[in-house]
């Protein structure tokens, strides 16, 4: 993703995503690509550390079956907690603990299907790692 700080505390952004998977055995495949906008409030813990909440809205479009794939259109709801641990120079890394998120997927000619994930555990659990850019002229 791409973000924006619109102040100290708080980033807008962009995000894109994909997932391909196959299992040839049975002849199936997954593909999702899923783009939206996101908002992140965080506040300082410390010097180092950071407590961090991230929203996002992604727009998700892709295809599965076996043999024949079926094309779907849906959409994910997703909010977060994350701890930000600062490294310098604008380095950050951060681990998601936690999720709150439906996504929700329409075939064409089909039935919609929602999947909801809630929880702090191990299968809500991510890290990443991040770089702030200051391109703001020095005066």
């Amino acid at each position: 993703g791409l973000g924006y700080f619109i102040n100290n505390n708080d980033l807008i952004g962009v995000n894109y995503a994909f997932s391909i998977s196959k299992q040839s055995n049975i002849n199936y495949s997954y593909r999702q690509n899923e783009a939206g906008v996101w908002y992140s409030p965080s506040t300082m813990i410390g010097k180092y550390f950071l407590l961090i909440a991230q929203i996002d809205a992604h727009y998700v479009w892709g295809s599965q079956g076996i043999g024949q794939r079926q094309d779907f259109t849906g959409y994910r709801l997703r909010a977060y907690p994350m701890l930000g641990v600062l490294l310098g120079k604008g380095w950050a890394l951060k681990f998601k603990f936690g999720e709150l998120s439906n996504l929700c997927i329409k075939p064409k000619g089909g039935s919609s299907t929602n999947n909801f994930v809630a929880g702090l555990s191990g299968s809500t659990f991510g890290t990443g790692i991040s770089k702030t850019f200051n391109l703001s002229k020095k005066k």
